[in-house]
Formats: structure tokens, C-alpha cells, sequence
């Protein structure tokens, strides 16, 4: 039933990212979708960068009761660097006006609040909770957006939406398990643990750097196609994108939790014995092999299946790049599924966040490079050539454990 609920949840978080896609796509302009699209890439940026570690330390270390106060502090200090980040995007003229700073400072927040109350339900082995905060998000995004499609034509009014449907969760899931604790710690703001609060950010940065990564990826080619082609570029790429790295991260996430955890939990109980040498490989071999199957059908079907819920002229002009999209969504996966387990289980997270920022560097230079004479082929192009970057990198640092689990795998030894 874990993998059930964990499984349905994304399910319908992916499912609210399809419904956004369709109603952005067939009934606003695509500078209408293109403006959504920066502002929305904007405070899921700034909501990884100030809040994802607050879920990711949440998620290994249910219980805080020790370290709740150097929490809350470390809270604060989120949202005020969240304010700075805003004000700076607002001063830089990144946002068209003061109030989509309103609504990229509310978006970071209630995104942050969401995935951090959906990494402690999740680390508590609250799965029937965490299936219900996707639940309600679901329900909400879906009766709201029918109601503003009859009477606001408005895509700024479908982003807050959006914010709000993630915030309402977020707050009840709150109220019903944190809310005492959370009071309990204002009795100690006033002390200052600074090696307990180190700990925390120490433990969570690899983490914050992978996520961050995937945001920051997002923001790059559609900041970069704004400035060398325009809005109407921007949004004529974002359906397509988010319709594929939608469909291939979903399937990599569920093939992850059937892969990752069994497989630590057998290294860490048995070591590198025969016996979990070949049921890693024969876990990997199944996983990775599915995912390409998924890669395979995307590039197949795509055109006849998910790109059909983008309006006509989102549809030819995914034609000159889905390819290339889907192969650099399917190799950027494909690297977390396969060789990011193995640093997880080698407790190597450092290399995890190397890696990611290989690929977000790689990235941003791509889009540089090839975005003003390739258009959204270039766009599409770098993030193929960085994901592919990300993959050599990752493979060549694991590749001592993998000659060790096929060695132990062929050995006459457990």
C-alpha cells in the first residue's frame, strides 16, 4: 500500500501539471502561457533554493524534537533570504510588475510549506496523509480552474489558484500534526545552537542542490528564450516541456522507490554479498529498462498522445524539438534512477550534488550558446548535452562499485 499511495499521489500531482498545460496552452496566448510559465519557473526556483531542505531534513528525521527550535530559526532566515531573492528578480527587472513579485514570494512559500509537509508525512510513514494533501491540492486546482475559465480569463488568476491549492493542504496537514511542536519551540528562540543548525543545512545541502538543479534548469532556457526570442517562444516551449518531463519524471519516481530503498536496506543489513549483488543488478536491469521503454514511447507516440493537449501552433513548433527533449529528459533521469541510487546507498551524496550542478551549469551555457541561432532546438539540444554530461560524470564516479557488484554477482562467494 506504500507504493500505492506514494505512487497516486504524484499521479495527481502530475495530473494538476497536465490540466495547467491544457488550459494555458488552448485558452490563453502563447505570451500569455510564456509570462505564467517564467513566473511560475521563478518561485519553484526560489522556493528549492530557501525552503526544499527544511522537507528533505524533514523527511530522514521525523522526530525534531531536538532540533526544533534551530528549525524555526533556520525558517526565518529562509524567509528573509526568500524576500531578498524576490526584491532582487523585482529590482532587475526579471518581473513585469510589483505584483508578480507578490505572487512569486507567495508561490515560494506555499511550495516550500507543501513539499516540506509532504516529506515529514512520508518520513513518518503517514502515506494515507500524504496521499490526501494531493487529494485535496487536486480537487481545489480543478474546481477553481473550471470556475475561472467561465468567468477570469485571466492566467495570473490560474497561477494563484495554484498557489492557493497548495497552501490549503499544506496548512490543515500543519494544524493536525505540527502545530504543537512547532509552538513549543518559541520558548527557545532565543539560543542559538549553531552547530545543531550547521548539521541541518550540512545534511540537507546535497539534496537542496539536486532539486535545485531540476528548478534552476526549468528557469535558465525559458529566461534565456525570452531574452533572445520573446515571450510567445517561451510560451510555445513550456507545454511541451513540462509534458514530458512530467511523464518521465513521474515513471522515474515510481521505478525510484521500488529501486533506492530496497536496495539500501539490503546493502546496509547484508553488505556487498552475492546474493545483494545480483538482486541490485536484476532491480536495476527491470528499472532502468523501463524507463526507456517509457523514453521510447514518448518518442514513438508523443506527436499522437500527450502533445495533442497543446494548441495547434504548440504542436508544430514541438515538432522541430520533442526529440531532442525527450532524449534529454529520458538521459537526465535515466542518470538519478541508475547511478544516483548507487551514491545514495555509498552515502556519497556530495557527488550527487556535483553532479547536478555539472548539469546546471552545463545547461545554462548551453541554452547561451544555442538558443539565439537554434531557437527551441537549442534549447531542447542543451539540455540533452548537459544531462549527457551529468551521466558521464556520475558514471565514471560509481564505476568502482559497479565492477565490485558484478564481481561479487559472478563469484562462487557470499
Amino acid at each position: 500500500m506504500k507504493t500505492f499511495y506514494l505512487a497516486a499521489a504524484r499521479a495527481l500531482n502530475g495530473g494538476i501539471s497536465l490540466l495547467i498545460v491544457f488550459v494555458l496552452s488552448n485558452y490563453f496566448t502563447p505570451a500569455e502561457y510564456g509570462r505564467f510559465g517564467l513566473i511560475h519557473s521563478a518561485y519553484v526556483a526560489v522556493s528549492t533554493f530557501c525552503f526544499f531542505w527544511l522537507g528533505a531534513y524533514l523527511f530522514r528525521f521525523s522526530d525534531v524534537s531536538q532540533t526544533r527550535a534551530s528549525l524555526s530559526q533556520l525558517v526565518l532566515v529562509s524567509l528573509l533570504i526568500m524576500l531578498s531573492a524576490v526584491f532582487a528578480l523585482t529590482f532587475f527587472g526579471f518581473t513585469q510588475t510589483p505584483g508578480d513579485g507578490v505572487i512569486i514570494a507567495l508561490g515560494a512559500m506555499a511550495l516550500g510549506g507543501f513539499s516540506a509537509v509532504q516529506e515529514f508525512l512520508a518520513g513518518r510513514q503517514f502515506y494515507r496523509q500524504y496521499f490526501l494533501t494531493s487529494g485535496i491540492r487536486f480537487a481545489l486546482v480543478v474546481a477553481l480552474v473550471f470556475l475561472t475559465l467561465m468567468y477570469l480569463r485571466d492566467p495570473m488568476v490560474v497561477m494563484s489558484i495554484v498557489i492557493f491549492a497548495l497552501a490549503v493542504p499544506a496548512v490543515i496537514m500543519f494544524a493536525l500534526h505540527g502545530a504543537g511542536a512547532s509552538s513549543g519551540a518559541l520558548v527557545s528562540m532565543g539560543r542559538v545552537d549553531a552547530p545543531q543548525i550547521v548539521s541541518v543545512l550540512r545534511y540537507s545541502a546535497p539534496f537542496v542542490a539536486i532539486s535545485l538543479t531540476n528548478a534552476v534548469i526549468n528557469m535558465a532556457d525559458r529566461v534565456v528564450i525570452g531574452r533572445a526570442l520573446d515571450l510567445k517562444s517561451v510560451g510555445l516551449y513550456v507545454g511541451a516541456q513540462d509534458l514530458t518531463m512530467q511523464i518521465v519524471g513521474a515513471s522515474a519516481s515510481v521505478l525510484l522507490l521500488r529501486t533506492a530503498a530496497p536496495s539500501m536496506q539490503a546493502f546496509d543489513a547484508h553488505g556487498l554479498s552475492r546474493a545483494t549483488a545480483r538482486a541490485f543488478i536484476r532491480r536495476m536491469v527491470l528499472a532502468g529498462g523501463a524507463l526507456l521503454v517509457v523514453i521510447g514511447l514518448c518518442l514513438a507516440l508523443a506527436p499522437q498522445t500527450y502533445l495533442l493537449l497543446l494548441a495547434p501552433e504548440a504542436q508544430q513548433a514541438a515538432g522541430s524539438f520533442y526529440i531532442l527533449l525527450t532524449l534529454g529528459s529520458g538521459v537526465f533521469f535515466l542518470t538519478t534512477l541508475i547511478f544516483h541510487t548507487v551514491l545514495m546507498i555509498e552515502k556519497r551524496t556530495h557527488i550527487m550534488a556535483a553532479a547536478s550542478l555539472i548539469v546546471l551549469f552545463g545547461n545554462i551555457a548551453g541554452n547561451l550558446a544555442l538558443v539565439p541561432d537554434y531557437g527551441l532546438a537549442g534549447a531542447a539540444a542543451a539540455l540533452l548535452l548537459s544531462s549527457a554530461l551529468g551521466l558521464i560524470y556520475s558514471a565514471f564516479m560509481t564505476r568502482k562499485f559497479w565492477w565490485a557488484v558484478f564481481a561479487k554477482s559472478v563469484s562462487g562467494e557470499e
